[in-house]
């Protein structure tokens, strides 16, 4: 299923992680503006400005990834920002805890506020990355471009038993979801 990767997939990549940065000068910039304004030790607050840092820094993601990085010119839909918001709410509540996990693993790193925050946050951050990436492309900003080449890829007999598959069974309350067509 996995076809030649297209220059235009590189660029895109790369306009990601141009948002990307900016996301993370955000996420860090408001991260330790609040541990400035309010210093703590404490991994729960911590988390609590963590979360309040990623929200925002989401924010700025959808703007600039919507309209630059998958350059969809069309008006915001109300299905983006659901698929946006489900997928910014499961990408935070990683980063949260892989920021409490770490911070539980590595205890003195929070001995040092902003130091042990901001590492704590960097390894949340590579790690929660690449879903955010594959989340927006294949979900949140999904081009009918990838319907038609998943078609192709996929082969119409196998999407056909499928659906006959499916029809077979309709009795069944299970309704398949997934991508629109």
């Amino acid at each position: 299923m996995l076809k030649k990767i297209k220059q235009a997939d590189i660029w895109q990549f790369l306009r990601f992680c141009v948002v990307g940065t900016s996301n993370a000068v955000i996420d860090f910039g408001v991260l330790n503006l609040l541990l400035w304004l309010y210093p703590t030790t404490d991994l729960w607050k911590t988390l609590g400005y963590n979360s309040i840092a990623v929200v925002l820094a989401s924010t700025n993601s959808f703007f600039w990834n919507k309209r630059w990085t998958f350059q969809q010119r069309t008006p915001i839909t109300q299905q983006e920002i659901y698929r946006f918001t489900v997928l910014a709410s499961g990408t935070t509540l990683m980063n949260d805890m892989l920021m409490w996990q770490l911070g539980r693993i590595f205890p003195r790193f929070m001995a040092s506020s902003l130091m042990g925050a901001n590492a704590l946050k960097l390894a949340a951050i590579i790690g929660t990355m690449s879903i955010s990436f594959f989340g927006m492309r294949l979900w949140v900003f999904f081009h009918t471009r990838f319907a038609g080449e998943a078609l192709l890829d996929y082969g119409t007999e196998k999407l056909l038993a499928i659906e006959a598959a499916y029809e077979a069974d309709s009795t069944d309350d299970k309704t398949p979801v997934g991508l629109e067509f």
